[in-house]
């Protein structure tokens, strides 16, 4: 969700089952992000949050979890969808 509780938008989702328990264990290694949410937002559940929306993502595409990607489209910006020509060859 976006920061008024709208859905954020996207051009299409990737399976990340395979490589979440490592995307977590990658974000846990961020403690200065750790510590700059706890003190400027009081959010300490940053990896139980990836986590619920990874799996929201994922029910979406029939996986267990998914990460959305949007391209942006504006100028400069190339307007072909580079990443998923790429992931789709």
């Amino acid at each position: 969700v976006d920061w008024f509780g709208q859905p954020v938008p996207y051009d299409f989702i990737v399976d990340v089952s395979s490589a979440f328990d490592r995307k977590l264990e990658m974000l846990a290694c961020h403690d200065s992000q750790r510590a700059w949410l706890r003190r400027q937002h009081g959010v300490d559940e940053y990896l139980d949050s990836c986590k619920r929306w990874s799996a929201e993502r994922g029910k979406v595409i029939g996986t267990e979890y998914g990460e959305a990607f949007r391209q942006h489209t504006g100028h400069p910006y190339p307007h072909d969808n580079l990443l998923l020509e790429f992931l789709q060859s």
